[in-house]
């Protein structure tokens, strides 16, 4: 690898950590919201179980009543102690200038805890599945004096309304191909224009 690929390597790496930092203010303010809007729900909830204490109704239907209210405080209660540690950590991150990337998709790497509810039927299958995740990028490098606008990456038109890409890579010195070129399958378009 050159020193120009890694540089462009490292920019645009660096895009990406910029892109993520840049949303935590975004993720602290939805985290703000959404305590405020648990809060408010869980105040109501408790306004609720209140009047229901005062109410004369049957006894086991104010004791059901008094029982789905008192579990559906708890779940509340639940929530909005998870949302606090969500925005304690996004503000501890923020304030350590620690910036969370997970390349391949958190969905899918958490998917590796299970297996079978993500239709996965054992580890293998996950794991191809994630390699191939985490490799889809792909970064070619160019600029205006090169020919084509790069070296790496080149649009060759085979036929009218056909886009075909060439690509071009240095193998190792041990490699025995000859090979340096690979071209990718036609694509034809036909709602192009000529």
């Amino acid at each position: 690898m050159t020193a120009r690929q890694s540089n462009a390597i490292r920019v645009n790496l660096g895009g990406k950590v910029g892109a993520v930092g840049s949303g935590q203010e975004n993720r602290i303010a939805h985290l703000q919201d959404a305590i405020v809007s648990a809060g408010k729900a869980l105040r109501k909830g408790e306004r609720d179980l209140a009047k229901l204490q005062g109410k004369k109704a049957s006894i086991a239907q104010a004791a059901e009543q008094r029982r789905r209210l008192r579990f559906a405080l708890h779940r509340k209660k639940r929530r909005l102690f998870r949302l606090e540690g969500r925005l304690a950590a996004a503000r501890a991150d923020q304030d350590a200038g620690r910036v969370r990337v997970c390349f391949g998709g958190e969905k899918l790497l958490h998917a590796r805890f299970h297996l079978k509810a993500n239709g996965f039927a054992e580890r293998a299958p996950w794991q191809a599945a994630w390699r191939k995740r985490r490799s889809s990028q792909c970064l070619c490098l160019g600029s205006r004096d090169e020919l084509a606008g790069n070296q790496t990456c080149a649009r060759m038109p085979t036929a009218p309304y056909a886009c075909g890409c060439r690509l071009n890579w240095r193998r190792p010195s041990g490699s025995t191909s000859r090979s340096r070129t690979s071209s990718s399958p036609t694509v034809n378009r036909r709602s192009m224009p000529p």
